[in-house]
């Protein structure tokens, strides 16, 4: 599967993550790091609850070719 970052600027293959996670700064931010360690933010936002529905839509999305991280 690939996903589509927010910005729609990143083009990412799942098989190539090692980890999704969040960060909470100003938002909270969801990040993909790569075997290299290299991380790259896919989306933001506004509630580390919308920021976790998302997170589950990418796990229940995985037998999809395509994800685009949605906005707000």
């Amino acid at each position: 599967m690939i996903i589509v970052s927010q910005d729609k600027k990143n083009v990412v293959n799942f098989e190539n993550i090692v980890r999704i996670s969040t960060y909470y700064g100003k938002y909270f931010e969801i990040y993909a790091t790569f075997y290299n360690e290299e991380s790259i933010m896919l989306g933001k936002y506004n509630t580390e609850n919308r920021a976790i529905e998302v997170l589950n839509e990418i796990i229940n999305s995985e037998k999809m070719v395509k994800y685009e991280m949605p906005e707000e």
